[in-house]
């Protein structure tokens, strides 16, 4: 799902946060002040609270105390662990999914995937393109594995900002080379090769830990505060553009609302 034409005050929290994070400006561990936020934007509490709330579901914040917020900290044993439970499930899901899915399903969830072909990654709406087929994918192999604890586990272990610096942290070759091996895992989904499609699936997932770690130990907070900045531009990094993007889905599928408390 992409920004509306006339995106809300909270949706402009949210990305422009988020951007500010991905980019490296907001570095790990500083405080990012509520009170700053709204001075900036011009809006109340809870538009920024919502915002907030949900960057927090999804990885980008950490909460050490009651209402203060701070840029979500990774170090590298955490990413290790993440990034092999996410490869560890995913390909579970896919190998569940070779086996129990019927071929009109296989055909469904192929259809997510655009040809590689399409793909320019010097523009920021094909990176996002990117980034939106290869969630609804990862998500449509939970759906069709029928292993409901997969599920469960997955809301758990795989928060979405993951999956967001894998690809903000690649390159635009490193990018090309993921959606041919995605077109591999289908195949191999059509073939039914369970054995396969585990090893791919891994590879893919795995691929951009080391650019993770390296992005995120040489981005840690430089002050005990973020001054809070409003997007200005799109990055350009290693061939690549961002934007702003959208929104995705966590792996079982779902896109939080602004706002959410996870229980």
């Amino acid at each position: 799902m992409f920004l509306k034409t006339e995106p809300s005050m909270t949706e402009i929290v949210f990305f422009e946060t988020r951007f500010q994070i991905l980019s490296g400006v907001y570095r790990s561990g500083a405080i990012i002040d509520r009170d700053d936020v709204c001075k900036e934007y011009g809006v109340s509490a809870k538009v920024v609270l919502d915002a907030f709330r949900l960057l927090l579901v999804e990885g980008y914040l950490d909460s050490p105390k009651r209402a203060i917020y701070a840029i979500r900290a990774w170090d590298e044993i955490q990413l290790q662990d993440h990034f092999e439970m996410w490869a560890t499930l995913t390909s579970l899901a896919a190998s569940r999914t070779a086996e129990r899915a019927s071929m009109e399903e296989i055909e469904e969830c192929a259809m997510l995937l655009s040809d590689p072909d399409s793909f320019d990654f010097g523009l920021p709406n094909s990176v996002e393109e990117h980034i939106r087929e290869f969630c609804l994918f990862n998500a449509e192999l939970f759906r069709l594995s029928k292993a409901v604890p997969l599920l469960g586990l997955s809301q758990n272990f795989i928060p979405n900002a993951l999956r967001r610096y894998g690809i903000y942290c690649s390159s635009a070759e490193q990018l090309k080379n993921d959606r041919k091996l995605l077109s591999e895992i289908t195949e191999l989904l059509y073939q039914r090769d369970s054995v396969g499609l585990r090893d791919e699936v891994a590879k893919l997932i795995m691929r951009p830990l080391v650019d993770v770690i390296q992005f995120v130990s040489s981005h840690q907070k430089e002050s005990t505060s973020v001054v809070v900045n409003r997007f200005s531009a799109d990055m350009k990094s290693k061939g690549c553009q961002f934007g702003l993007g959208g929104r995705e889905p966590s792996l079982d599928g779902t896109i939080y609302p602004y706002g959410y408390v996870a229980r």
